[in-house]
């Protein structure tokens, strides 16, 4: 959120009845932002905070943007902190993706090139990820959002495995921490696809996961039949690591 000591301006001009559109202060190197519109020209908004444009794309390389990435994670986090509603949450850590994308694509193409980060940055990661993982324990659809992460860091293209913090890809370890959250909403189940008939989101589960996968759904709002036959639609495929949160 941009800090308060960001000053609005406003011109008025009470003459003949006019007055001029209302003016909004530029944000010094270091202050805070939303956008890099918010900044004085020469720079660009990251993470919230202005900084010089060519000093950044001189920065973020080699390691450099492993941290980067480190921190994207941690920002994350702290949207997500930032409120204890589910909505809320999810869509604070969905403007966070939105405005920090440009910066996000770039890392990725240079973690593309890396092997993997250094033993710290790999502490460090996974402090971040156990980080995020509380803030959104109780919210699926916010937690799912670590794979836009991902979708982010592979720019337009699909998801590709990135070795930048350990042996194993970031999309590997991804699907690893991060279970198949599933909402019931009455007779509709919501997936990071969006609303479908329980039906439908049984058989597109089936047709992309693994059995092994770890469902858990949230049921709450949810029609006691549409719950019960999503989860017999499950067990009869095989799926028996399936979590109902019913209150």
């Amino acid at each position: 959120m941009k800090s308060l000591a960001v000053v609005i301006l406003f011109a008025l001009f009470l003459s003949a009845g006019c007055k001029s559109e209302p003016e909004e202060a530029k944000s010094a190197k270091g202050e805070s932002c939303e956008k890099t519109a918010d900044c004085e020209d020469g720079l660009k908004c990251i993470m919230m905070t202005c900084v010089d444009r060519e000093e950044f794309e001189a920065n973020v390389k080699g390691s450099n943007a492993v941290d980067r990435f480190i921190e994207h994670v941690d920002g994350m986090a702290n949207a997500a902190l930032s409120t204890q509603d589910c909505v809320g949450q999810t869509l604070a850590v969905q403007k966070y993706l939105d405005d920090n994308r440009e910066e996000i694509t770039k890392i990725g193409r240079i973690l593309k090139e890396l092997d993997k980060g250094t033993k710290s940055q790999e502490s460090q990661m996974e402090r971040n990820m156990e980080k995020f993982e509380s803030a959104t324990k109780n919210c699926p659809e916010a937690g799912l959002l670590i794979l836009g992460l991902l979708e982010a860091l592979s720019g337009d293209e699909a998801p590709q495995p990135l070795e930048a913090t350990s042996g194993k890809s970031l999309r590997d370890e991804g699907k690893a921490n991060t279970p198949l959250a599933v909402v019931v909403k009455g007779e509709e189940c919501i997936t990071d696809a969006g609303p479908k008939p329980c039906a439908d989101t049984c058989e597109d589960i089936k047709g992309s996961n693994p059995p092994t996968t770890r469902i858990e759904v949230n049921a709450t709002v949810g029609l006691q039949g549409a719950v019960e036959a999503f989860k017999k639609c499950l067990d009869s495929a095989g799926f028996k690591n399936i979590s109902i949160r019913s209150e």
